[in-house]
This record gives C-alpha cells, structure tokens and sequence, in this order.
C-alpha cells in the first residue's frame, strides 16, 4: 500500500532517493498521491495490485506504516501476520511461511 510520501523533495528528502531519480513532492491530492504510486509500480516492475492510502493517511495511521512494514491480510480480512518495523525488523522467510500455509 502506497502511504504519504516518507521523503518528499519539498519535505525530508533523501540524497539517495535523487541519485535513484525518486524526487517527488508531496501529494496533495487523490490525484497526485495516484500519479507518484503509479510511477512506483511501474518502476518496480510489481505484477501485484498496489492499494492506495487516503489523502487522511488512515491506513497508515490504523497499522503503523511508517517507516515500513510487512502485514499478511487474510480472505476474511484479518490481520494474520504483522512485522516489525522494517527495514531492520523485516523477517521475510517468517512472513513467507506465514502466506504459505495461508494458500495452501
């Protein structure tokens, strides 16, 4: 899920993000918060739908999305695994084992 931008040109921006060409300002509106998500996917190359937050930041709020984390959504819409806070508090093989069973 894209949440509010972390590091926006006209806000904390990081010297990394301008050496990768990721300089963005801060979405104001739907519009914009949908153009700078859509660039992230295409850049990525991710072949997974991307969810986008309110302009109210109301997922990121509700689960602790910042600075980055890894949830696993059940079909029954629960919250069926939650990480900690990345990227030091990723444990991908946990999270991978926790979506096996899930599709099994």
């Amino acid at each position: 899920m894209y949440i509010r931008e972390a590091h926006p040109s006209d806000g904390w921006q990081m010297p990394q993000n301008q050496k990768d060409g990721v300089v963005y300002k801060d979405p104001k509106t739907e519009e914009e918060r949908e153009e700078v998500a859509s660039d992230c996917v295409k850049s990525l190359k991710l072949p997974i739908p991307c969810l986008i937050d309110d302009m109210k930041n109301t997922a990121g709020t509700a689960y602790s999305g910042w600075p980055d984390r890894i949830y696993i959504v059940g079909t029954d819409g629960r919250i069926v695994y939650k990480g900690d806070p990345g990227p030091k508090g990723f444990d991908v093989e946990a999270a991978r084992e926790k979506f096996k069973a899930l599709v099994k």
